[in-house]
C-alpha cells in the first residue's frame, strides 16, 4: 500500500508538463502588492471531501480538500494541491448541512 505524506502536491501540468497555473500567477502579483499572505494557496476551484462511513454518527471526521488550477500553457484543468485535515459533520441524515469546516492538520 501507498503510504502518503500530506499536503501532496502536483507541481507540473499531467498534459504538457508546464509549472505555470492562471491562479498562481494572479496570485503573485497579488502577494507582491501585500493583499495576500505567502503561505494562501491560490485555487481556480476547491473540493472538500469527507471520509466518513455513513453508517457511523460522527461529529468530527477526517476530510481532505483538493484545490485546482489552470495550465497557461495548455488550459488543461488540474489537481495542484490535496491537504488532509479535520471537519465537523453538522445535520444529521442526508449528510451535512452546509459546507464542512476544514482545518489542515
Amino acid at each position: 500500500m501507498t503510504e502518503l505524506s500530506f499536503p501532496l502536491i502536483f507541481e507540473k501540468c499531467p498534459a504538457c508538463g508546464s509549472e505555470e497555473t492562471v491562479a498562481a500567477l494572479v496570485a503573485q502579483e497579488e502577494k507582491a502588492k501585500g493583499r495576500m499572505g505567502e503561505d494562501f494557496t491560490p485555487a481556480m476551484g476547491q473540493e472538500m471531501t469527507p471520509i466518513v462511513d455513513p453508517r457511523r454518527v460522527l461529529l468530527s471526521v477526517t476530510a481532505l480538500a483538493a484545490f485546482f488550477d489552470i495550465c497557461v500553457r495548455c488550459g488543461c484543468y488540474y489537481c495542484r494541491r490535496v491537504e488532509k485535515g479535520q471537519g465537523k459533520l453538522e445535520g444529521m441524515g442526508r449528510g451535512p448541512k452546509g459546507p464542512i469546516p476544514f482545518h489542515p492538520s
